[in-house]
């Protein structure tokens, strides 16, 4: 990876809009990717940390779009850290 640095944070107006696969893929990996420690960093702090609105329902409970989204994204981590061996 190059020296580039990434600012992984949404404004609100991006974090309301609905992003393409390819969008949050792109995320995944920076989170991921920029880490120093990636024991830290896991699926489920990725995905309440930049879709929180999507995947969790008024009451604060997970819903199932957070099911779909950790499944893809448990994949991806797993494929990932085979990667890095």
């Amino acid at each position: 990876m190059n020296n580039q640095t990434y600012n992984l944070s949404l404004s609100n107006s991006e974090s309301n809009k609905k992003l393409t696969w390819k969008e949050r893929d792109r995320l995944f990996l920076e989170y991921f990717n920029n880490s120093e420690n990636n024991e830290s960093r896991n699926v489920d702090n990725f995905l309440l940390h930049h879709f929180k609105h999507e995947v969790l329902n008024e009451n604060g409970q997970i819903n199932e779009r957070y099911l779909i989204l950790r499944t893809h994204y448990m994949q991806m981590y797993y494929a990932f850290l085979n990667l890095k061996k």
